[in-house]
């Protein structure tokens, strides 16, 4: 009895907009913060396209959890979410990639067993994916107007953060850190721009 335009929604996409919705500090910014870390990500699969737009839309429901807990309590919500569309590897991986996000990537006993689901190709992509996102929450605290002005840019041997001139005040400590950070996963160097 649904609409032609609700059957072709994809379930896991829909359920994880209207959480971002209901729990998210600036609704749903899944779309704009999948497409601000793109560019780290050429090359993707559909499935990894598919969860990587589900992370990003789910990458900030825990801002209300006490900030020692954070991490492990959303990486517990997102495992056990009641959606659909959806395997427990799926899972696994968004939910790895928001412990990152949050700054976490020590595992405690209980998730080490989960994620041992997970490659250690796919347990470094998605250590990856929370790593961006940090840093695009870093630089923007993922207001769409600071998002839009900022990019990251990957190339051969090193990542670009490129700022708008007259804001290299985001350029603060945190967000040098969480740079270096990325660049690092990448095995890049690193680079600001400012134009």
């Amino acid at each position: 009895q649904l609409s032609p335009e609700e059957k072709a929604r994809d379930p896991l996409i829909a359920a994880c907009q209207e959480l971002a919705q209901l729990d998210g500090r600036f609704g749903d910014t899944g779309e704009l913060l999948d497409d601000w870390i793109a560019p780290l990500f050429k090359g993707d699969d559909a499935k990894r396209l598919r969860l990587r737009r589900a992370a990003c839309t789910l990458s900030d429901i825990g801002w209300r959890e006490h900030p020692d807990y954070r991490a492990e309590q959303v990486f517990a919500r997102i495992v056990h979410l009641p959606v659909g569309g959806i395997d427990h590897v799926g899972r696994i991986s968004i939910a790895y990639a928001i412990f990152v996000r949050y700054g976490s990537e020590e595992p405690t006993m209980e998730m080490a067993k989960l994620l041992t689901m997970l490659s250690d190709e796919d347990r470094e992509y998605w250590k990856r994916v929370g790593l961006a996102l940090r840093l695009a929450f870093s630089v923007s605290a993922a207001t769409p107007a600071v998002l839009k002005e900022t990019a990251v840019r990957m190339g051969d041997a090193k990542i670009r953060l490129l700022l708008p001139k007259g804001q290299d005040a985001l350029f603060g400590e945190s967000v040098e850190r969480r740079f270096n950070a990325l660049g690092r996963a990448f095995d890049r160097d690193i680079e600001l721009s400012i134009a």
